[in-house]
């Protein structure tokens, strides 16, 4: 605070100074200019004195302009304070002669000779072994994408097939003690069936989730296997005994223990069953040998 009034304060002076100045030149050339009219209304000719009066008149106005100039011109001091101060230039821009003389000089590549036709054809030859062995390696990879993508197909589609196996194997055992109930209701209860109703409508009500369950089992893609009669296939049957049956072919299946099943063409539990036995062959006669029939 106390510096900017400082600044001010000789601003001020200054300006006082310059004035008083002005005063003392203005009384000094109305004193001149008065001398010189009082001369030259006595005599025409202009003496020595009249001319130093004329010449000094004319330096009192230019005095008096260099004293307006200097009082609209702003103090050093004040345009120093107004003005901020300017850092000095850390970094100064190198000519560009400069940066062209520190780079090192490129080094020029001695030229290539021209290539002839025998190198033109070793490179084509070379281009085209390139893209042949190009070609079979895309080949290979697209064929094995194809495999990748049908082994994948084919595992989704034997999801859905077979995925239900286990769980249908379960389910078949239960099917089939309730049909060993249902039969023997039937076959050997038919005196109790006809005595009480209650106990006929309860047999029929389980005849009836049996025949549910079948169905179901059916939607899902099982099928039942009821080989009776019919040849015997290690594929599909077990044979579980044999026994002789001079009136049917051997190899004949004559009972069933348990019925046999099938999802979606796989076997899923092969059927427990006996078949005929083959009758005995009666043995073979050997020729005789000649010390024997010596």
């Amino acid at each position: 605070m106390l510096l900017p009034r400082m600044i001010s304060s000789s601003t001020r002076v200054c300006a006082q100074t310059a004035e008083n100045r002005h005063h003392m030149v203005s009384k000094i050339t109305t004193l001149f200019s008065r001398s010189f009219c009082a001369s030259e209304s006595s005599s025409h000719r202009p003496s020595s004195a009249d001319r130093y009066g004329h010449s000094s008149a004319r330096e009192a106005s230019q005095h008096q302009q260099q004293q307006q100039q200097h009082r609209t011109r702003p103090h050093p001091s004040a345009q120093q304070q107004t003005q901020p101060p300017q850092q000095p230039h850390t970094q100064q821009q190198q000519p560009p002669q400069a940066d062209a003389a520190a780079a090192p000089p490129q080094q020029q590549q001695p030229p290539q000779p021209a290539k002839t036709v025998l190198d033109l054809q070793l490179e084509l030859e070379e281009k085209n072994e390139m893209v042949v062995d190009l070609k079979d390696k895309f080949m290979r990879a697209l064929a094995e994408c194809e495999n990748v993508r049908r082994r994948a197909r084919e595992e989704v589609d034997r999801g859905k097939k077979f995925g239900l196996s286990d769980f249908a194997k379960s389910l078949v055992n239960i099917v089939d003690d309730i049909e060993r109930a249902t039969d023997y209701a039937n076959e050997k209860d038919k005196v109790a069936l006809d005595a009480s109703p209650e106990f006929k409508t309860y047999v029929e009500g389980i005849a009836m989730c049996l025949t549910n369950m079948h169905k179901l089992l059916v939607a899902n893609g099982i099928s039942k296997v009821t080989p009776l009669g019919e040849k015997f296939d290690p594929n599909l049957h077990m044979a579980q005994f044999e026994v002789p049956d001079p009136t049917k072919p051997a190899g004949t299946v004559t009972h069933v223990l348990k019925s046999g099943y099938v999802i979606n063409g796989r076997i899923l539990r092969p059927a427990q069953v006996g078949i005929v036995k083959a009758p005995p062959q009666p043995p073979q006669q050997q020729p005789a040998t000649p010390a024997e029939a010596a």
